[in-house]
């Protein structure tokens, strides 16, 4: 999706996120710093600082992965994107 955005031109100024592993990563920092996105991170413990992901993510389990039985990762991400 981010790169969804980049080639729109589309590029936020900065993420927030929670601090889990996923989201602290090398990968992810490089790809902020060449992007010129600014990563920020709610305080450890404290989910209801980020409470629009949090309701996002549980709205997307139960209408959508609960929902579906993916058969491979790219029948996944055609779900999902639909």
């Amino acid at each position: 999706m981010l790169e969804q955005l980049h080639q729109r031109g589309e590029y936020p100024r900065h993420l927030l996120s929670d601090n889990g592993p996923e989201f602290m990563g090398k990968a992810l920092d490089q790809w902020a710093t060449l992007a010129g996105v600014q990563l920020e991170f709610i305080r450890p413990g404290r989910p209801m600082e980020n409470g629009h992901v949090e309701s996002f993510n549980g709205r997307f389990r139960e209408e959508c992965l609960n929902a579906h039985a993916f058969r491979s990762f790219a029948d996944s991400r055609d779900i999902i994107e639909a």
